[in-house]
């Protein structure tokens, strides 16, 4: 009998004097990963502690938090939970810690039912102790963006489907890129690089918030970040396996 198994791995791609050479096929040093699929429909996601390879649990950051959802996630994803909160408590959402890690990729379903209002749903890739990081955001016009020092466009009028993003940085040249994917769609181009106007030493914290004086709803759907093997661009791609059992 065969059975398909499903599983991420990283594709590193080295990058020297503007040409890309010696393409490498290798797995993460590591992943955190959360695809939901082990909690109950409508819990709290504050203190909720399944995936594997995170730092600690859940925590709320303010406001009611989100809630774990069984129907109206990202199709693109094998599971059938993903979380969703309407909240409108500033910098409202939840947030949950992974092992410190400086070049790597974060890779993770989204959804935003207030894009066209700047900053509402926001999504931080980021350090715990010192606030800062990279953002993924929508800005006025219902672009994807990518924020740093300064908002870079990802995709433009983007609208209120589902997307799978993808954030490759590394903190010690103090950049970030970003591409998106649609629901049932193929990636778009890397972003250009965003800076970050305070430099962090790394990223250990993924955060989903709100920010702003109308209430946003929110989704995010199977959460992996992964270090890139000796400092490379990464890129996660899902690739799908049939074994014979």
């Amino acid at each position: 009998m065969f059975k398909k198994i499903s599983t991420i791995i990283l594709i590193i791609a080295v990058v020297a004097f503007g040409s890309f050479i010696n393409p490498k096929l290798v797995l993460a040093a590591w992943f955190s990963v959360d695809d939901f699929e082990s909690y109950t429909d409508t819990n709290n996601l504050a203190t909720l502690n399944g995936g594997t390879d995170w730092a600690a649990a859940w925590a709320l950051q303010a406001g009611t938090g989100a809630k774990v959802r069984a129907a109206g996630c990202n199709a693109d994803y094998a599971g059938t939970k993903c979380y969703n909160y309407n909240e409108s408590t500033a910098s409202g959402g939840n947030y949950r810690d992974i092992t410190a890690i400086t070049t790597g990729v974060v890779s993770f379903g989204w959804k935003c039912l207030n894009n066209g209002i700047a900053g509402k749903c926001n999504v931080d890739i980021a350090h715990s102790t010192a606030g800062e990081g990279w953002t993924i955001r929508t800005n006025d016009g219902g672009d994807l963006q990518l924020r740093g020092s300064t908002d870079i466009t990802i995709l433009s009028s983007a609208g209120t489907g589902w997307y799978t993003i993808e954030v490759n940085f590394d903190t010690d040249a103090n950049t970030a890129t970003a591409r998106a994917k649609p629901e049932g769609g193929v990636f778009g181009a890397y972003s250009s690089a965003a800076s970050e106007a305070n430099a962090i030493a790394s990223v250990d914290r993924f955060q989903s918030r709100y920010a702003g004086v109308v209430s946003t709803e929110q989704w995010v759907d199977n959460i992996l970040a992964g270090e890139a093997v000796g400092g490379a661009a990464a890129a996660v791609e899902p690739i799908d396996f049939w074994i014979d059992f």
